[in-house]
């Protein structure tokens, strides 16, 4: 799944990985690659694996694992 939110949205992307990680929308394994601002902290979902964080200037590629 692609998530690009708008970068100003930090507490609804939250929101909406702990509600993906909780749900069964997501076939396992699923491969979750959010777009975020660099500066944006990056919390622990309960569900998805650690990230794996790649940045490009301002952006961040973020990827979970859901397994």
């Amino acid at each position: 799944a692609f998530l690009d939110p708008p970068y100003a949205a930090v507490d609804e992307t939250e929101a909406l990985l702990h509600v993906l990680a909780a749900s069964t929308l997501l076939a396992r394994p699923a491969l979750l690659v959010l777009e975020r601002a660099a500066g944006a902290a990056l919390s622990r979902v309960a569900g998805l694996d650690e990230p794996l964080v790649r940045r490009w200037g301002d952006t961040l590629a973020v990827l979970y694992r859901h397994d």
